[in-house]
């Protein structure tokens, strides 16, 4: 503090309460410009290499307008807690510091007079003097402690001030650094068009340092030099509605999502929820029902923006496995598989959560109750709860139900056949233990069933050929063994069964089976990356494949639309996506082939990479 010092807390909250006014506005703004940027770059009529180009100078002003926002926002906090540092008395350093001094100079002049008349008090020879003189000192002293006191009230008073600058003397610095950096791309961006044409500068510094902002707010130096994620700024970014959420904040949290441990997962999921829901009711239908908690829908639209970067991670990691196997580093590649395959489940999880959509919790509950956890076998365990309604008596609590998802570790080539034979086989024996297998049930027909595809008799005349073109084809050839085939007919003991709505409903069983299993050849085949997850919710007790690319799959996928002749019969080219998305029309091919031996054999040969 010095003299010129002064804070009216009135005013400061005044002053603040009209920043932050002022910088919501100019917010509001950005967004409003944003999104005319967006309508411009979205316009379909305009084409031409100029228009691309203006596109991408475009996006480059949309990061800069978002980043201008964070840096509003970074001032709104600051101003906020400006407002609270302040407190609410008046301080002026003009005042504070001479009323200091004055209480000062009134001590020393009391404690110089006290002491003046202690000394005649130490000289006087009468009793009266004496005690006169006393009872000055007593006054004098009596005095210079109450001016102490003033004094420190004063002091006091100094401290409050200093404390107040010394608590905001950091505010505004880290939106100050944002707004250079603003500057920094707005120069950048007009110095690049030039020639005219939109020249970006990939390179340019201030792409690293938008990025550097929200990454050095999640991600942490601990004491041990160990990279931490702080998971309350993770809470605190996912809070934002999902189009306030920066691209570059996006960055962020999907690395720290690839990063994090499996306890903290929880958190990003319970972060990408929309507005919740609350259920407290109860009404009669021959007797009392009671639906008594929350509920929450995903947000699609903070899910979609991690996914679509797992992705990228995923296809950056492959292409690094794929440069080790040229570079026939067999240790860095096996090591990449399995960060990929980490990647991968990861991504999964996402899927899963899409899938399921909405989630249940307490009553009033602050997030849906959702619990990630890893088994030693590499399995990844969802625990979430299921609101429900409840008949009878009154219920004491929430009416949920308590469900999990099972994701298993990713599944790589030719070992997804055996992992699915090896489930394909326990399921049957456990479905069919204990009937006998001998007379006639049902045929198998080409269709779909909940998204799968069966095979026909004529699949089933060429299993064994296919078997023998799949790696893994001991373990397939175990599962399918169980199943007993007679000609071009499956065959099931009916002597046990009591009618023939079982027998039927225990052959659709088994077809089901069988067009996983073969589902899971084709994904060995074309060298995917699967994993399997089994759900336990109230409406899906299902068994799924999630299935990605692999290292060889598009390289076999060009080769199948190299031969013309398969192309043809395929009616138009082989993409991934047809297999990851859509893998029972390729299945659905496969068996439509079989009749062809020269179709049949080079798609063989492609799968088993002759």
């Amino acid at each position: 503090m010095n003299e010129s010092s002064y804070l009216n807390p009135a005013n400061m909250k005044a002053q603040c309460d009209a920043a932050i006014t002022k910088l919501k506005n100019d917010s509001e703004a950005t967004y409003a410009l944003e999104e005319k940027l967006s309508a411009f770059q979205e316009d379909s009529q305009i084409k031409s290499e100029a228009f691309d180009a203006l596109k991408l100078q475009m996006e480059d002003y949309k990061t800069v307008l978002q980043t201008m926002r964070t840096a509003n926002d970074c001032d709104i906090h600051d101003f906020q807690f400006l407002k609270i540092a302040v407190g609410f008395q008046e301080l002026n350093g003009g005042v504070i510091l001479a009323k200091k001094q004055m209480q000062m100079s009134a001590k020393q002049f009391n404690e110089q007079k006290a002491a003046i008349y202690r000394e005649k008090a130490r000289k006087a020879t009468s009793a009266t003097t004496r005690f006169n003189y006393n009872t000055k000192v007593v006054h004098y002293e009596g005095m210079a402690e109450l001016e102490q006191k003033l004094y420190d009230v004063w002091q006091e008073k100094e401290n409050q001030y200093d404390g107040i600058e010394s608590l905001t003397s950091g505010l505004f610095a880290e939106g100050t650094t944002i707004r250079a950096t603003v500057e920094s791309a707005l120069d950048n961006i007009t110095s690049s068009f030039y020639d005219g044409a939109y020249h970006p500068d990939m390179n340019a510094g201030w792409r690293s340092e938008i990025y550097d902002i929200y990454f050095n707010r999640v991600f942490r130096i601990s004491e041990s030099g160990e990279l931490t994620i702080d998971m309350e700024e993770v809470e605190k970014i996912f809070r934002k509605d999902a189009g306030e959420i920066t691209s570059a904040e996006y960055d962020v949290l999907a690395l720290a999502y690839l990063l994090a441990d499996d306890e903290d997962l929880a958190v990003f999921m319970q972060g990408m929820m929309g507005e919740r829901v609350d259920y407290n009711t109860s009404w009669y239908a021959s007797t009392m029902n009671y639906k008594v908690y929350s509920e929450w829908r995903i947000d699609k639209e903070k899910l979609n923006e991690i996914r679509v970067r797992m992705k990228a991670y995923a296809e950056a990691e492959l292409q690094v496995i794929q440069e080790y196997r040229i570079d026939e580093d067999k240790e860095s590649a096996r090591a990449g598989v399995l960060q990929r395959g980490a990647i991968l489940q990861r991504m999964t999880l996402l899927d899963v959560i899409n899938q399921i959509g909405l989630f249940g919790g307490e009553y009033e509950a602050n997030y849906p109750t959702i619990t990630i956890k890893k088994r030693e076998s590499g399995e990844m365990m969802l625990e979430i709860n299921e609101g429900r309604i409840v008949t009878g008596g009154k219920p004491t609590g929430s009416t949920l139900r308590n469900s999990e998802v099972v994701i298993s570790a990713t599944v790589v080539g030719e070992n997804i056949g055996i992992v699915q034979g090896k489930y394909a086989r326990y399921i049957l024996t456990n479905y069919l233990g204990g009937y006998s297998l001998e007379n006639d049930a049902g045929k198998f027909a080409i269709g779909k069933m909940k998204g799968k595809v069966t095979p026909n008799s004529q699949s089933i005349k060429n299993w064994a050929n296919r078997i023998k073109q799949i790696p893994g084809k001991e373990k397939l050839g175990e599962a399918l063994g169980y199943i007993p085939v007679v000609g071009s007919v499956v065959k099931f003991g009916v002597d046990t069964w009591k009618n023939k709505e079982k027998a039927e409903k225990n052959v659709k069983f088994v077809e089901e089976e069988i067009s996983d299993i073969n589902i899971a050849m084709l994904c060995s085949g074309f060298d995917c990356c699967v994993s399997f997850v089994d759900f336990d919710l109230t409406d899906n007790n299902g068994h799924e494949f999630y299935i990605y690319k692999g290292e060889q799959t598009d390289s076999k996928i060009t080769r199948f639309n190299e031969e013309e002749a398969l192309k043809e019969a395929f009616s138009k080219e082989l993409t991934s996506d047809m297999i990851i998305k859509s893998p029972e029309d390729v299945v659905e091919f496969w068996q439509r082939i079989q009749s062809d031996d020269d179709l049949s054999s080079m798609f063989d040969e492609i799968l088993a990479n002759k």
